[in-house]
Formats: C-alpha cells, structure tokens, sequence
C-alpha cells in the first residue's frame, strides 16, 4: 500500500531502502514472555546500563516527504527473550531476514542494518505462544497507525492544514505536516465525519457500538 500512496519512494541502484534496527521496550514484570535482561548504551550517568524489557526487530521503508526522507514502519516482531525449541539455532540476522522476506515485497531491496522454554508443558508454551502472538499484533497495529499518519502527512499536507483547526506558526509549503498534527486534525474532524457519513458505513457501525457512554468523549461521538 505504501509503494501505491507514496508518490516519491527513492531507489539506490534499483532497488527499494529498508532499515532494520532494534528497539527495547522496558517492561517491569519478570514472569512476562520474552521479558529478558537487555544491554542499552547509557548517554548519561542516569541511564542504567541493563534494563529488563522485550526486545524487537523493526523493519521500515525510506520515502521523500516534501524536501525531507522519513522512514515508514513496516513490521516488527520480539526476536530475543523466548526459545521454544532446542533445535532452533538461528541468529538474530536469520530471524530479521525471515522478517522481510515476510514482507513479500515486489521489488528487490537493499537492506541497511546497524551491527527459552526447556522442560515447560505443551499447555504453557500455547499460552505464552498466544501472548506473544497478541503482543505482535499490538505492535503491529502501531506500526499501521504510525505509518498512515506519515503517508497522510507526506501526501495530503493541504488537506492536513485546512482542517487542522489551529495555527503552526513554523510550517512552510515545501515541508509536510508532522504525525501529531495529523493525529490532531483526524481527531479533530471526527464528529465531522461521523455527522456527514452515512449510517450504514462499516467504520461508523464499528465505532458506535464501541463508544463508552459513561464518558464525555462517546456522549459527544454519539451525538453526532
């Protein structure tokens, strides 16, 4: 979908420019899956040198938003903390590998990257495999958010501005919108949208019968 919204992806010799890099997410809860000690390079004397957390693999897409490059997330996955196999012996390259061939992608790619369960019941392993599954599909819909906020930001500036609903005192036509102020004027024309769609769009139908009526948010969605 990127490659068909994103009107100017850039090619080096060819080929599409992903980016691999690691992200560690500190998590306090010891008994969670894939909890493990991470390393992390301290910049300060306040930064512990070791936190306990999950550590993903995040693969992105270089594109050209206005006279700037952003990279768009694609897909991120926990690749340390967790073994449920003895025989498994690939590394940290091989799973992020593995990662963007699942990707599928159309064209060829050059790839910019910086440098266990023993003995547990079939039982445990099920539920630990569902809860990493649930918390790879969290990421995941992060990633999708993040990236069509960029894509809105890259493509529909304009538009962006227009119904913003504020003043950005340091916004000039060359450069596009960033994430926040796109989020914002998504948030900001909702009960627009809602007021003006008809009631039989799936979107809407999904929406209102998530809202939360206890809370001043959903009385006001459900108004409109």
């Amino acid at each position: 979908m990127v490659l068909k919204v994103q009107p100017g992806v850039p090619r080096v010799g060819g080929r599409l420019v992903r980016f691999a890099d690691g992200l560690k997410q500190f998590k306090a809860c010891k008994k969670m899956p894939a909890v493990k000690s991470l390393d992390q390079a301290p910049c300060s004397n306040t930064k512990p040198e070791q936190i306990m957390g999950h550590s993903c693999q995040a693969l992105a897409l270089l594109v050209k938003a206005g006279i700037s490059f952003q990279a768009i997330p694609l897909k991120a996955r926990m690749h340390e903390g967790l073994v449920s196999s003895n025989r498994d012996r690939r590394t940290l390259l091989d799973k992020r590998l593995l990662l963007l061939a699942a990707l599928q992608l159309p064209e060829p790619v050059l790839l910019a990257a910086d440098a266990c369960l023993p003995r547990k019941s079939k039982s445990y392993r099920t539920a630990v495999s569902r809860k990493l599954d649930a918390n790879h599909r969290h990421i995941q819909v992060g990633l999708v958010a993040q990236g069509l906020l960029q894509c809105l930001a890259a493509t529909q500036f304009t538009l962006v501005l227009r119904h913003f609903g504020s003043w950005l005192r340091t916004v000039r036509a060359p450069h596009c919108a960033s994430e926040f102020v796109v989020a914002s004027t998504l948030r900001n024309s909702l009960l627009e949208f809602l007021a003006t769609t008809p009631n039989d769009r799936n979107f809407t139908i999904f929406l209102r019968e998530q809202l939360d009526l206890l809370r001043i948010e959903g009385t006001s969605l459900a108004a409109a």
